[in-house]
């Protein structure tokens, strides 16, 4: 997938990395305290639209990821250069074997109410994170770790969870089998902490500006639900020497043609890529060089409900995967330099042998018009469908 963005921004937060830099003052003039009036650090940013959750096991998507990776921080985070790197744990181990990763955090790490972040902080988000009542669709990111599938799926307890505060600075995690990704999946939002009193306190505690407690480079400062969300820079963080911005305010604006025109106004400075460059505009702005196109991990797709008519049936949903053009697709409708996806997993990504996997495992699937006839006709013999008249199928 390729991600898409304005050439003509002055400031840039690094998304997934949860550190901002900006190269030159923008905002509004703010006073200081000796009375003078200073120019706020502030981005602008389109990240289209509310956040599905800022809870961290719940916020599964990239709409919550971008605001949860600068509010919030895990083990590690992801350098430029997309290596893990230390950020609250100062350093780990690894044992022999693989299995058993030891983790010490920093000191003074703080939660954006004063209070210490410790391992036991992270034990607790981990398990709460599998508990099968909080039905997190990313629950499945830590079945590597001894006992967790067997906690997430219901047949085995807490306790099975090899994940243990040995003290308030050392976390150790035991692994079914080794996985050498470990440390970079650890910088994942899903395995952020979160502060048990806050979470036990109110069941809502992510839901408002206020109830909030993070330990990340920001702190959400005000929520105003599907319009805007504005963070400024946590002073508590431990790297707050390294983050430029003074804070960044997040639009929720889903109609590419009205977020361009703010761009154009500079109402905005930045936007999420799913929907940065209006399509009638592509052509245009890319002769232009108005745009910069950089790779990103991810793929975007559709999902089949298997168990309803007429996709319960094999055959149908490989004509389908089989009918569609996807070069076609990114070239003629998307209009934003993607690339194709031919594999669930993108480009980009290492194989255990240090090679890209997409190209390592080949492409899965691919456009084949005549393929995908004949399977659709196979399919509707064995669903019992008939052809209509507008060659839809029909019981």
């Amino acid at each position: 997938m390729k991600k898409v963005s304005a050439l003509l921004i002055s400031c840039a937060l690094v998304f997934g990395t949860a550190l901002a830099g900006c190269s030159k003052d923008e905002g509004s003039g703010a006073k200081t305290d000796t009375g003078k009036s200073a120019q706020s650090k502030i981005l602008v940013y389109n990240n289209l639209k509310e956040p599905t959750s800022i809870d961290p096991p719940i916020g599964f998507d990239q709409v919550s990821y971008d605001v949860v990776n600068n509010a919030f921080e895990g083990l590690t985070r992801l350098g430029k250069n997309h290596s893990p790197e230390p950020a609250m744990a100062k350093e780990w181990k690894v044992s022999p074997d693989g299995k058993k990763y030891t983790f010490l955090l920093r000191d003074g790490i703080k939660w954006t109410n004063g209070e210490p972040v410790t391992a036991g902080d992270f034990e607790y988000a981990w398990k709460r994170l599998l508990d099968p009542k909080t039905a997190s669709d990313a629950a499945f990111l830590a079945y590597p770790i001894e006992g967790a599938e067997a906690f997430n799926s219901g047949k085995g307890p807490a306790d099975g969870v090899k994940v243990k505060a040995v003290d308030d600075k050392t976390l150790e995690v035991t692994l079914a089998q080794p996985a050498s990704w470990l440390i970079s999946m650890v910088a994942n939002p899903a395995f952020f902490p979160v502060n048990k009193a806050a979470v036990e306190k109110n069941a809502k505690w992510a839901g408002e500006a206020s109830t909030i407690v993070s330990n990340g480079p920001f702190k959400i400062s005000e929520w105003k639900h599907d319009s805007e969300l504005k963070m400024v820079k946590n002073d508590q963080y431990w790297d707050a020497a390294n983050v430029k911005l003074d804070g960044v305010t997040f639009k929720m604006v889903n109609d590419s043609n009205t977020a361009y025109q703010m761009f154009s106004t500079g109402e905005i400075q930045s936007s999420n890529s799913t929907n940065s460059v209006p399509a009638d505009l592509s052509d245009k702005l890319f002769a232009e060089n108005k745009v910069k196109v950089e790779d990103g991990a991810g793929t975007m797709f559709y999902r089949f409900n298997v168990k309803m008519e007429p996709f319960n049936n094999v055959n149908i949903r490989r004509a389908f995967v089989a009918a569609v053009d996807r070069q076609k697709l990114v070239d003629l409708v998307l209009k934003q330099k993607q690339k194709p996806a031919d594999g669930f997993v993108s480009p980009g990504l290492k194989d255990p042998a240090g090679g890209d996997f997409r190209k390592v495992g080949g492409s899965l699937i691919k456009f084949d018009a005549a393929e995908a006839k004949k399977l659709l006709e196979k399919g509707m013999q064995e669903a019992g469908y008939k052809t209509a008249a507008g060659g839809y199928p029909h019981l």
